[in-house]
C-alpha cells in the first residue's frame, strides 16, 4: 500500500472520529440539560411553586433556563464543538485530497 493512502486513511479516520466525538458530546449535553429543565419544572409544580417562579401574567423567565444551561456548560461546549467540527472537516478533506494527489513527474518523457 502506498504511503499516501496510509496518510489519507489516517487523516480521514482522525477527522471522522473528532466529528463523532464533538457531535456526541454536544447532543448528550443538550439532552441532559433539557431533562434538568424539565425536572426543575416538575419539582416546582409538585411543591406548588411553579406559578410563583413563572407567573401567568408575565412571559416565562429565561433566568432559570439560562442558569441551568450555563451551569451545565451548554454554551461553553457548543463553542468548543464548533472548533472541533471545523478541525474534523479540515482533517477529513485533507485526507481526501491526499488520496487524490498525483506528484508531477520530472525528467524526460
Amino acid at each position: 500500500m502506498k504511503p499516501k493512502y496510509i496518510i489519507a486513511l489516517a487523516l480521514v479516520l482522525a477527522g471522522t472520529n473528532l466529528f463523532t466525538f464533538a457531535t456526541t458530546r454536544h447532543l448528550t449535553t443538550e439532552e441532559v440539560l433539557t431533562r434538568a429543565q424539565e425536572r426543575m419544572d416538575t419539582a416546582l409544580e409538585n411543591h406548588g411553586l411553579y406559578t410563583q417562579v413563572h407567573p401567568e401574567d408575565r412571559p416565562r423567565s429565561a433566568d432559570l433556563e439560562l442558569a441551568i444551561n450555563l451551569a451545565g456548560g451548554m454554551y461553553y461546549w457548543y463553542n468548543e464543538a464548533v472548533v472541533c467540527w471545523g478541525a474534523a472537516a479540515i482533517l477529513t478533506f485533507s485526507g481526501l485530497a491526499v488520496s487524490r494527489y498525483q506528484p508531477r513527474r520530472t525528467g524526460p518523457a
